[in-house]
């Protein structure tokens, strides 16, 4: 009796050795890749030369390793740890499209697959000229508040930040479509 108890505690030394390693030495890992891209507004596949660069950073933003297709992203994915530790920047580019830039944390599991929605040159162009109606219908209301004597805490700084915001908003998209 006292020969079985020794043995199983023989075996559960390297059992509990081989346990801690497997936990503490092997990191999670995922696989990201990309399931599609797509035309936003039509849903369809994108039919332009796209380039494709996927990078994994460290958590404290060392680039680690990078991989670059184009035209075949169908194939790329990449292996990265899924335990906080890696942090992936996928990046899409497509002519007559925004470019697309997203930075994705930590996969919550193996055979994550991202569809790339683009948004079309033109929808940017228009949603630009939208914003800039926007603008000088705000301009036009921050001339009123002022002449009226609105109070300037509740209606004209409001506004002025309103218009800051959607001017910089512009700024942004025209560094895109431009």
């Amino acid at each position: 009796m006292l020969g079985v108890q020794q043995n199983r505690r023989l075996l559960l030394g390297p059992l509990m050795l081989v346990t801690i390693v497997a936990l503490t030495g092997c990191p999670a890992q995922a696989e990201v890749g990309i399931a599609a891209v797509v035309d936003k507004q039509s849903g369809q596949r994108v039919n332009v030369p796209t380039t494709v660069t996927m990078t994994v950073f460290s958590r404290e933003g060392r680039e680690l390793r990078s991989t670059e297709c184009n035209d075949n992203w169908e194939t790329l994915s990449v292996r990265m740890d899924s335990t906080g530790k890696e942090q992936l920047f996928v990046r899409v580019d497509a002519p007559g499209y925004l470019l697309w830039e997203r930075t994705i944390g930590p996969a919550p599991g193996a055979g994550e697959m991202l569809t790339v929605e683009l948004v079309p040159l033109a929808e940017a162009e228009a949603f630009r000229a939208r914003l800039g109606e926007c603008a000088a219908d705000l301009e036009h209301l921050l001339v009123i508040a002022r002449r009226d004597g609105y109070p300037r805490e509740t209606v004209e700084e409001p506004l002025s930040e309103a218009l800051d915001w959607l001017r910089e908003t512009d700024r942004r998209l025209g560094e895109f479509t431009e």
